[in-house]
């Protein structure tokens, strides 16, 4: 199966998967840069998650994988995703209905 493979902090990640995405995320948060080894299909997984700092090295390998690694945790499904974007649109549009910036009907 074809996938990737990704050495970050001096551990490298076999991940792969026979349909869906995976791959390295960066995200700036509070102040540090967050990476991750994570992928998506009808749920979403993370084999890594670590602070980069400069100077640290990541590199990534489009290869064949024989035995792709299990993900460190199953994050949430696709349903839950979905659950939790209505949570936080009742709560906005709760809050929006508050602050009389919309009416009932918007």
């Amino acid at each position: 199966m074809k996938g990737l493979r990704i050495k970050v902090h001096g551990k490298l990640f076999d991940v792969a998967m026979p349909q869906g995405s995976c791959g390295i995320i960066t995200t700036w948060h509070h102040g540090q840069c967050e990476v991750s080894v994570s992928g998506a299909t009808d749920k979403f997984f993370s084999w890594y998650k670590g602070i980069l700092e400069p100077g640290d090295r990541c590199t990534v390998e489009f290869t064949d994988i024989k035995t792709p690694m299990l993900p460190e945790e199953v994050l949430f499904s696709k349903e839950e995703q979905i659950q939790n974007a209505k949570c936080t649109y009742d709560k906005l549009h709760k809050e929006l209905l508050e602050k009389g910036l919309i009416d009932e009907n918007e």
